[in-house]
C-alpha cells in the first residue's frame, strides 16, 4: 500500500475527493472513478467505498455539496481542509460528544466512515518518527511540494 505516512494519506484523500467531486459534477456516480483510482494506487478494496461514503455523509450533514479545488491545485479548498481535519480529529471523539476541533460531535455513520477511511489509508496521526518534521507544524509541512516527485505524479493522475 502506498499510503505509509500521514502527509501522503492526506494527499491521497484529497485526490480521491477531487475525483469523486468531479464525477458528481458531471452527473455520474462518484464511486466508480474513486474505485479506479484507489485500485491504481493499490489501496485496499474498501478505500473507495469508505471515502465515497464519507463524502456523501458529510454533504448530507451539511445540506450542500462539498467544494473542491481544481484537480491539480496545490492548495486546498476550505471543505478539503475541513475533511482532513475531520479525519484527523475523529479518533479523539467519543460517540457524539464534541471536542474543540469538532464542537458538535459526529454522527455514528460519519464516525464509522472516518474510521474506515483512516484504516484504508493507514492514517497515522503523526505517530511515525521523523526528526526533520518535529519543529514544523503539520499544516505547514503537509503540502504537495513536500511529497516526493514519484508520489506527486500518482496524485495528479499523470
Amino acid at each position: 500500500m502506498l499510503a505509509t505516512d500521514s502527509c501522503f494519506a492526506k494527499a491521497i484523500l484529497v485526490r480521491l475527493f477531487r475525483v469523486w467531486s468531479m464525477a458528481r459534477e458531471e452527473g455520474t456516480m462518484g464511486l466508480a472513478p474513486v474505485y479506479s483510482l484507489a485500485a491504481d494506487l493499490r489501496l485496499p478494496d474498501e478505500t473507495a467505498l469508505a471515502c465515497a461514503s464519507l463524502f456523501e455523509l458529510v454533504e448530507g450533514e451539511l445540506g450542500r455539496p462539498l467544494k473542491r479545488e481544481s484537480c491539480c491545485a496545490r492548495t486546498f479548498s476550505s471543505d478539503e481542509v475541513a475533511l482532513l481535519g475531520l479525519v484527523e480529529a475523529a479518533p479523539a471523539l467519543n460517540g457524539v460528544s464534541g471536542s474543540r476541533a469538532v464542537p458538535h460531535g459526529l454522527s455514528g455513520a460519519i464516525r464509522w466512515a472516518v474510521m474506515a477511511v483512516r484504516r484504508a489509508l493507514a492514517w497515522q496521526n503523526g505517530t511515525e518518527k521523523d526528526d526533520s518534521q518535529e519543529s514544523v507544524p503539520p499544516e505547514e509541512h503537509c503540502c504537495w511540494v513536500a511529497i516526493p516527485s514519484t508520489r506527486r505524479v500518482i496524485l495528479r493522475g499523470e
